[in-house]
């Protein structure tokens, strides 16, 4: 079975969410959470720097925190909120957003900002509940069906 995500509506844009790499999963951003000196040099380099305080629609996980090591030795950790997150024009309403307080070198040397996933939850690395992925909640608002291919025929999930 193959599934292709469809895109159904469309939302405003939200600037303080540019630029960033796509991944397997979750929403993680540099933030005014970092230490001075990572900002500080993230902004030499011409990151963008998230400011949950700047967000209207802004509300922080009270206890979630995230912590992410991938093959390449480079590392993440921080905490979580939520926030509208646009995607190609689409608003993801209550997204979970994994904001940094830590990142390995190699992501201060790196030119995104953070990192967009697109896969489903199984993977997620929230502590203690797990949240969920941009991919699911464009699906669970409507914004995203899921179409299965079975032979010539299809079926809508949505």
């Amino acid at each position: 079975m193959t599934s292709t995500l469809v895109h159904r509506t469309s939302g405003k844009s939200f600037t303080q969410y540019n630029n960033r790499l796509a991944h397997t999963n979750g929403v993680r951003v540099w933030s005014t959470n970092l230490s001075q000196s990572i900002q500080t040099q993230g902004k030499q380099a011409g990151h963008t720097i998230f400011d949950p305080s700047k967000s209207s629609t802004w509300k922080e996980a009270s206890g979630s925190t995230w912590q992410i090591s991938y093959g390449d030795q480079s590392s993440a950790s921080g905490t979580v909120g939520t926030d509208v997150v646009t995607v190609g024009g689409l608003a993801i309403q209550n997204q979970a957003v994994e904001v940094a307080n830590q990142i390995s070198d190699q992501f201060v040397q790196s030119t995104g900002d953070g990192l967009l996933g697109l896969a489903w939850g199984s993977i997620n690395t929230v502590q203690p509940n797990p949240v969920e992925t941009p991919v699911e909640n464009m699906i669970s608002q409507d914004d995203m069906c899921v179409l299965n291919f079975q032979g010539r025929s299809f079926s809508a999930d949505a």
